[in-house]
């Protein structure tokens, strides 16, 4: 149960209207106590719809607790949308018990997308956030569990905070594409309310809920090995800064992994430029070769001995630019260079039309197989089979090599 180590330390409680003042027979001493008090009081129906509270000083007298703690705890149960300010100095119960929650609510799942981006093909997009949303959908309805699908910019706080009063069974939000701290500020009204959430990614912000994400150590590590296994002996990562975000470092920490195990020594990882995606025209596209082919001068410019002979990209999107950026500096893509990338998304880019090469090997990061892998996390925490803590499952990538274009 939520706070209960708070609870453990309360007397049993009452609490009645009498003459518009507040009777409490417990001391709270925190927070979160008097947000629970309150709470109860409010879902079992104790403290009835639009009925005034009494004022933070006599809440703080009743209950035994500074006015600074009421206020947070009324402040915490205003986000929740339990509460609702009147004028400067009131709050009244915003909670209607009985009011419009359907019935089926408590027992579907709400899925909250994000909008989805339409400038170019932007494949990139689709392949990491859309087919982990059709993953979770295509389970749940599977698994014959009602869903709910919304479009988190398309709902305000406020429909929010009362969907999250109706509680429904659970929530899933596998898409985050640059909005980490509004989703995550979406996820905690939810898990407030006691509903619980599960979230796609492995940014530290997300560490507070339960989680999948995909293993990039485990798919780095694995790329890095079928290298090998196809002759490269110095591979190379090359990859735009910054190099703190949680993907790099687990791929960091793969590729290290079977270079060591190899017996090979790891490399110094080269900057990749950032180039803006897509690049619809030729003239774009050459511009940000010349940009590239200054990066990769070192890896020519070694002898022949030492020169890396397999760059590891961040994505598939930059082996366009790379290899043409190597045939620049007199190096043939494939041949003296092999080029592996990442995300398995190739066959989509834009700049295949400017220059064709494939990578030799991608990874595919089955975000299908995540958003199913949600569900089961949900559902498991719904059953009460998971301890307390939040949880984090990781999804295994896979290797590819992608098909080549014909001549």
């Amino acid at each position: 149960m939520k706070y209960a180590a708070n609870r453990s330390k309360m007397k049993p409680i009452g609490l009645s209207m009498s003459h518009g003042r507040l009777t409490a027979l417990t001391e709270a001493t925190t927070k979160n106590g008097v947000s629970d008090v309150l709470r109860d009081r409010i879902m079992e129906g104790g403290l009835r719809f639009g009925e005034s509270l009494p004022s933070e000083r006599q809440l703080a007298s009743e209950l035994g607790v500074g006015r600074a703690i009421v206020r947070q705890a009324l402040d915490d149960l205003d986000r929740q949308g339990l509460l609702e300010r009147r004028g400067t100095r009131g709050r009244v119960v915003a909670f209607n018990r009985g009011a419009d929650v359907p019935g089926w609510l408590r027992h579907s799942v709400v899925v909250l997308t994000l909008p989805r981006v339409t400038t170019g093909c932007w494949s990139v997009r689709d392949r990491w956030l859309r087919y982990t949303s059709l993953g979770t959908i295509d389970h749940l309805r599977e698994s014959d569990i009602p869903t709910l699908v919304l479009r988190i910019d398309a709902v305000d706080a406020a429909e929010l905070r009362r969907l999250a009063r109706g509680r429904p069974m659970g929530v899933l939000i596998p898409e985050m594409n640059g909005r980490t701290a509004e989703v995550t500020q979406t996820a905690l009204m939810f898990r407030e309310a006691g509903v619980p959430v599960v979230c796609f990614g492995g940014s530290a912000e997300l560490d507070a809920f339960d989680r999948v994400a995909s293993d990039h150590t485990q798919g780095t590590h694995d790329l890095t090995v079928a290298l090998l296994n196809r002759g490269a002996k110095r591979i190379v990562q090359c990859w735009p800064k910054p190099w703190d975000r949680y993907w790099f470092v687990g791929r960091q920490v793969g590729y290290e992994r079977a270079m060591r195990a190899a017996g090979r020594s790891s490399a110094t990882t080269i900057e990749f430029p950032h180039v803006a995606s897509p690049t619809m025209d030729s003239t774009s596209f050459a511009y940000a070769v010349k940009q590239v082919a200054g990066f990769l001068l070192d890896v020519a410019h070694l002898r022949d001995h030492a020169r890396p002979d397999a760059l590891m990209l961040a994505s598939d999107r930059d082996v366009s630019y790379a290899a043409a950026a190597l045939r620049r500096l007199g190096l043939r893509p494939g041949d003296d260079v092999q080029l592996a990338g990442y995300d398995n998304y190739w066959d989509c880019c834009e700049e295949r039309a400017f220059e064709p090469s494939p990578p030799v090997l991608t990874v595919d990061k089955c975000n299908e197989r995540a958003g199913a892998e949600m569900v089961r996390l949900l559902l498991d925490r719904v059953a009460g089979r998971l301890p307390a803590e939040p949880q984090v499952r990781a999804v295994p990538q896979v290797v590819v090599e992608p098909a080549r274009p014909v001549p």
